[in-house]
């Protein structure tokens, strides 16, 4: 009898012990199922739909593919290349290229993007200019000449200091320019923006030299004015963000897209939110 009951117990055990596995592994089964019920976030429907975008991503945007080069058609000429972004008939912005030739300057190349009404506006900055001179002279004596001292003065007016002599001409300040950007940065509403014709690149010239005789010194003056106060960057791939005011009065941000040389413009694509 007692080994009877022994057995039963243990029995009993086994039985206790094998309805417990099958309740913890019907648990464990079930609560994953449950927990993994969630509606997700559609994130996708609003990238590009409220005060900011991200430059580059095509997601709400109206692209334009343009893929082509804009130049000038030949030398001392200039050209405008009008385009409208967001496709109501109406052209929103232009880029104006010229190259003009001077026995005194050389080729002279220039660039801008232009703002062709008051509700379309380019992202950019604002910066104070400062205006500098840098002086160069050189003394040669000539005992055997006309002249017995030859000075050689060379005026170079810049933006950008090139030595810690230099002087100050003029200081401009407020002034606007367009900032580079690449993909994956934002154009936020908020920044800067400005509706303008504003140069993308500017370049020098340098005139014809004047010469002066005062008793027995001869003074040849160089003037060169390097006209470097807008440099956008050329030769690599660059976004321009814009903004513009439709006819409701809402604000709608986009870019365009380019690579920018000396004298021409690759056009890419141009994109405004939807």
């Amino acid at each position: 009898m007692g080994d009877y009951n022994k057995i039963k117990h243990q029995a009993g055990k086994v039985v206790l012990l094998f309805l417990f596995f099958c309740l913890f592994f019907s648990c464990k089964k079930d609560t994953p199922t449950d927990t993994l019920v969630i509606d997700p976030v559609d994130t996708v429907s609003t990238i590009n739909t409220g005060d900011s975008i991200i430059i580059g991503n095509p997601i709400n945007m109206i692209v334009k593919k343009y893929d082509d080069t804009l130049h000038t058609p030949y030398i001392s000429s200039s050209k405008s290349y009008p385009f409208d972004v967001d496709n109501n008939g109406t052209n929103d912005f232009s880029f104006y290229l010229s190259v003009f030739h001077s026995s005194a300057c050389g080729l002279i190349m220039n660039s801008s993007i232009n703002c062709l009404n008051s509700s379309y506006l380019l992202n950019g900055f604002y910066t104070t200019d400062t205006f500098f001179l840098h002086k160069e002279i050189n003394m040669v004596i000539d005992s055997t000449g006309p002249y017995y001292y030859n000075v050689t003065i060379k005026n170079i007016y810049t933006f950008h200091s090139i030595s810690s002599n230099d002087s100050i001409v003029n200081i401009l300040p407020y002034m606007f320019k367009i900032s580079p950007r690449i993909t994956g940065e934002y154009v936020i509403k908020n920044q800067s923006f400005k509706s303008d014709s504003i140069p993308l690149n500017t370049q020098a010239c340098t005139f014809f030299p004047t010469i002066h005789v005062s008793n027995d010194t001869l003074y040849t003056i160089y003037n060169r004015n390097l006209s470097n106060q807008y440099s956008f960057p050329t030769g690599s791939i660059k976004y321009i963000g814009i903004k513009i005011i439709d006819s409701t009065g809402k604000p709608k941000l986009g870019w365009i897209k380019i690579n920018a040389y000396p004298s021409s413009i690759i056009r890419f694509e141009s994109a405004i939110q939807k």
